[in-house]
């Protein structure tokens, strides 16, 4: 089982996002060293400087979804093989293999919104281009990710849509 996983299920179970934390401390040390952090909002300003570089960053977790935009999934991310996690907001959206996270959906869907999560991946640009212009064009391919402090406000943050950014066209 992944750390990813085991974070999630310590949090579903009741256990301080803390102790969760403490017990791999040597763990995040090996991710720390092998990527680097980054402020969220230099990726945001720049995802182009941060292409095919292994990064971390932290952000407060707004909700999942496994739907994505046409020239997403023309790109590849096929909303039956891939979950998409947004992170303070959808600019850069991290995006899992469900696959390589058996489960992930079911594991990160009850956790809250406002959560605090550190993502680690390589960011890649979409191979087709989205119609409009406040469409991604990056998202970080994410390898791992740590809980850093579950919130305690409300219920479970629940699924997260592109919200009719992406202009509707037919397939030709």
């Amino acid at each position: 089982m992944t750390k990813l996983f085991c974070l999630l299920l310590a949090l579903m179970m009741g256990l301080p996002a803390a102790m969760a934390a403490d017990q791999n401390d040597d763990d995040r040390e090996k991710w720390d060293k092998e990527y680097e952090t980054v402020d969220y909002a230099l990726v945001m300003a720049s995802p182009e400087k941060y292409k095919n570089k292994k990064i971390a960053y932290e952000g407060v977790y707004l909700g999942y979804t496994t739907t994505f935009p046409r020239y997403m999934e023309d790109s590849g991310i096929k909303s039956t093989d891939y979950i998409g996690i947004g992170l303070t907001n959808l600019k850069v959206p991290a995006i899992a293999k469900k696959s390589r996270y058996k489960d992930l959906d079911v594991l990160i869907a009850p956790l809250p919104r406002q959560s605090k999560l550190k993502f680690y991946g390589k960011i890649k640009k979409f191979r087709h281009e989205p119609d409009a212009t406040v469409m991604p064009r990056y998202y970080l391919e994410l390898v791992h990710a740590e809980v850093i402090e579950k919130s305690n406000q409300g219920g479970p943050a629940g699924t997260i849509w592109w919200g009719g950014m992406e202009r509707r066209d037919r397939r030709r």
